[in-house]
């Protein structure tokens, strides 16, 4: 008698999973008019799935380019995706602050909460290194690593529209 609902629960965490995995991997560009502020949408999208997720905005986030802004909610996309494929269970913290020198957004996860989720092996492979790219390219730095308690994070630093010279670049991300 057990067989047909395990059955059943396991079809419909697989199909959770494939509509979280397709809503996560939406490659349409956010919305001009919303800035950063869609990543709220995106995180209620991540929380509607099941996600152990929380989001907070803080400061002036509304001051990037098109550019910045679209790269740092790639970025929370691809820190969600990775989050969900590497360390399944795990809580995810996301915080977009900006302050008079710029914009930090930062993902971190905790550790694995369970055991694999089934999705280590899709993507391409390409994550970290388009991340740090799309960053870069809007003037601003990209970190990514372990955290001490055994999870990750990803931490990026972008520029208000008018660029920073050198001198007076964030050095904390």
């Amino acid at each position: 008698e057990a067989f047909p609902s395990i059955s059943e629960a396991a079809q419909q965490a697989e199909a959770e999973i494939d509509r979280l995995v397709e809503l996560l991997n939406d490659t349409s560009p956010a919305p001009p008019a919303t800035g950063l502020r869609i990543v709220e949408e995106l995180v209620d999208r991540a929380q509607a799935s099941g996600v152990a997720i929380s989001c907070q905005l803080r400061g002036d986030i509304d001051d990037l380019t098109q550019g910045g802004a679209d790269a740092a909610y790639r970025m929370v996309q691809e820190g969600i995706t990775n989050a969900m494929k590497h360390a399944p269970g795990a809580p995810i913290e996301v915080t977009v602050r900006g302050d008079d020198d710029g914009l930090e957004v930062r993902v971190v996860n905790g550790p694995p909460g369970s055991g694999p989720s089934g999705l280590e092996r899709t993507g391409g492979g390409h994550g970290l290194a388009g991340m740090r790219e799309r960053v870069t390219q809007c003037g601003g730095t990209f970190v990514a690593g372990p955290t001490q308690d055994g999870g990750w994070q990803l931490v990026a630093w972008f520029p208000h529209r008018m660029a920073a010279t050198p001198a007076t670049r964030h050095k904390g991300a």
